[in-house]
């Protein structure tokens, strides 16, 4: 790490020092587990109800914020549906922890945390992993965005496919609450992109103790992109069982996306970054598309066996068939004029994943040590399909940015598709938690083992230990230092004529991500929130000179953060905060570049201001700054602000409510452009779009 960064920890160690000075003669304080009721969210939602108290931990469950020494944060349905569209509404939400940024558009959820690149096929829904789709992820069936910023797969377990060292992000579907729900929503964003959607929840049995939800969701229209047309259609069920000493869950999904001159990046070719044009402007052809179909499906159980012990397995299966991905791949500049040439793909993909995790969870103490342990085991496959039109290498096609030449490219004729499956992928891991509680103290220790393999290709596997301390100097203030590891898991190399890679379709073997971080943490009731500085590392996988693809050194991510959530007086709500962050290569002939994409400074702000208890204001700042383009550090992006202002008004009776919403989205209309996390490759930023919704319980 960097002395500054030494220096950094030093002034706050200084300070925590300080205040343990203060604190000798204090009583101890006993940390007391806040367990939040899964069926019932709302009762856990801090003040102001932008954020929960709660963030699920996977083995270790649902964990207060304070109770852990991690860094995590719950994004509440109340924000999530404020700063919601029919269009990219995932990313607008998850954006608002300061340590998220997007990298994706319409076609694509991916986000970066911390620096590093986080695909959503490293998402959990409900704790179980590999459910999720990388594009159009869905809103109208989402309860929470849990988010924790470090390496996770102690918590989370891990497998082929789950590489997000710098985080896991956990989708918590909506489920059965004590009140029954019957609602009808719409939303109506960009030129004519328009979804409706329903959601009904409804607990019956003699104790209520069965419970069902049905979220589904229609939507269809051109988006604020030129040419971009969004057709969606998803069904989500959940179904779940709870008695003194049972809970059983059931869920179950399906989504359909047909996505026409989808939303991607343009590649600048090593050239100038151009000056940012109208935000609708497009740079795919309209007849280009991606076509896909999602099922998935998940279950979990567990079982008081006693006051102390509790077993519990769950299980997922995905089968993702992405059955049409005609795109221009990508348009790439030529010159500083914008011109540009591309080259056309149509390929087919179909993933087939399934996961299960079983184990047990015990509560006892030993003198005065207070103990949650967790031992559990996980297994996990991944099979792979894959077709090409190879004749599509073939075929390519020159135009300029400012004229609409890609617009008069003309479709052209598929004859065949070569198609093949690749080798499985099996991935099994265990870990071992133990969460210990003595007085003011909170000690988490971990041991996780995780092997993979690619079947007839390799074999590896890793141990990686964990710890984490926290330390509560008042009742609303407490210390917290972390050093968690997680395994990477390896990754084939690209395959694809444009890439160009002299050892294609090499398997590289899995490394191991490591995190440092210390902070405080801080619970007025009114005002909560973290601050923390972090150092995060993992080796680094691109081509060198020669053209091989692999492990040519390492990217390391130091910084600090601020986050706060709650309320100002009654009537003001607020979640926001801000990341100061350098993100370089260490060795290798990139030693000392910084990685392209990831800005210095980045800070969010969403308000929600009451101004009746029917009408309510919302507003939302976002900030970039600079970042570099590439990763030879010679394009930079400027920085930029966002401002996006809205509001809701209530009406109807107590049993029939209805709202309406309205929020624009970039209200001051500022061009610009962001990184997609791929070397030399950006996104034209979103323009001012306005989004207006209504929902009516009936």
């Amino acid at each position: 790490m960097k002395k500054s960064t030494y220096a950094m920890m030093a002034a706050v160690l200084a300070l925590t020092g300080g205040m343990s000075v203060q604190a000798e003669n204090m009583t101890q304080l006993d940390t007391v587990y806040v367990t939040a009721d899964r069926n019932n969210l709302q009762k856990d939602e801090y003040a102001g109800g932008l954020v929960g108290r709660s963030v699920d931990m996977g083995l270790m469950g649902r964990q207060d914020y304070t109770a852990t020494p991690v860094q995590t944060l719950s994004i509440s349905n109340k924000v999530i549906k404020s700063v919601n569209n029919s269009v990219n509404g995932f990313n607008q939400a998850i954006t608002l922890d300061p340590n998220v940024r997007s990298r994706g558009g319409n076609a694509y959820n991916d986000i970066m945390i911390r620096g590093f690149a986080v695909s959503p096929y490293d998402f959990y829904i409900d704790g179980i992993p590999h459910l999720l789709m990388q594009s159009a992820v869905p809103t109208n069936f989402l309860e929470r965005i849990d988010v924790i910023s470090g390496p996770a797969a102690l918590f989370n377990g891990g497998g082929m496919v789950t590489s997000g060292i710098s985080g896991a992000v956990n989708i918590v579907p909506k489920r059965a609450g004590d009140k029954d729900i019957r609602q009808y929503n719409v939303i109506y964003t960009g030129k004519k992109n328009v979804e409706h959607s329903l959601d009904i929840g409804q607990r019956f049995g003699s104790d209520r103790e069965w419970g069902i939800r049905i979220s589904g969701a229609y939507g269809s229209g051109e988006t604020f992109r030129d040419d971009e047309t969004l057709n969606k259609t998803n069904i989500f069920v959940d179904i779940d069982y709870k008695t003194e000493k049972n809970r059983f869950n059931v869920f179950w999904g399906h989504s359909h996306i047909k996505e026409y001159a989808m939303d991607l990046p343009l590649r600048l070719g090593g050239h100038q970054l151009p000056e940012p044009m109208e935000g609708s402007m497009n740079f795919q052809s309209p007849w280009m598309n991606y076509k896909y179909r999602n099922y998935i499906a998940g279950a979990s159980f567990e079982r008081d066996l006693n006051d102390q012990l509790t077993v519990f397995v769950k299980g997922g299966y995905h089968d993702l068939d992405w059955y049409s991905c005609f795109d221009s791949y990508y348009p790439t500049l030529t010159d500083d004029k914008g011109n540009l040439k591309s080259s056309i793909e149509q390929s087919m993909l179909r993933y087939i994943k399934k996961s299960i995790y079983t184990g047990i969870k015990g509560n006892f103490e030993i003198g005065t040590t207070k103990h949650q342990f967790i031992a559990g085991m996980d297994y996990a496959t991944f099979i792979r399909g894959f077709g090409d039109w190879l004749a599509a290498d073939k075929i390519s096609f020159s135009g300029n940015l400012y004229d609409g030449s890609i617009k008069k490219f003309k479709e052209p004729t598929i004859d065949k598709i070569d198609y093949s499956t690749g080798a499985p992928k099996r991935a099994r891991g265990y870990s071992f938690i133990d969460k210990m509680e003595a007085g003011p103290w909170i000690v988490l220790a971990g041991l996780r083992y995780q092997q993979e393999e690619t079947v007839g290709s390799y074999k590896a596997s890793v141990t990686t230990p964990s710890l984490g301390v926290a330390y509560k100097i008042t009742p609303k203030i407490s210390v917290f230092g972390n050093w968690l590891k997680s395994m990477i898991p390896g990754s084939r190399v690209s395959t694809k004529k444009e890439d160009g890679y002299v050892n294609a379709g090499e398997d590289l073997k899995p490394t191991v991500g490591t995190q440092h971080e210390i902070g405080v943490k801080w619970d007025t009731g009114k005002i909560g929130g973290t601050a923390s500085i972090f150092n995060m590392s993992k080796q680094a996988a691109y081509a060198d000179e020669n053209k091989v693809f692999g492990y040519h050194g390492a990217q390391e991510s130091t910084g600090f953060q601020v986050n706060a959530f709650g309320t100002l007086g009654d009537n003001l709500h607020l979640l926001g905060g801000f990341a100061y962050m350098t993100t370089q290569y260490i060795g290798d002939s990139k030693n000392g570049k910084e990685f392209f994409g990831q800005p210095h400074w980045n800070a969010t702000l969403a308000l929600q201001y009451d101004v009746t208890s029917e009408f309510t204001l919302t507003g939302r700042m976002m900030y970039n700054s600079d970042s570099w383009a590439n990763s030879s550090n010679t394009t930079k992006i400027p920085g930029w602000t966002r401002v996006d202002v809205g509001g809701n008004y209530k009406f109807g009776t107590e049993d029939h409510p209805i709202t309406l919403s309205m929020m624009v989205f970039n209200v001051f209309g500022k061009k610009y452009w962001y990184s997609q996390g791929t070397d030399d490759a950006v996104y034209l930023g979103m323009p001012r779009t306005v989004s207006a919704s209504l929902s009516y319980n009936f």
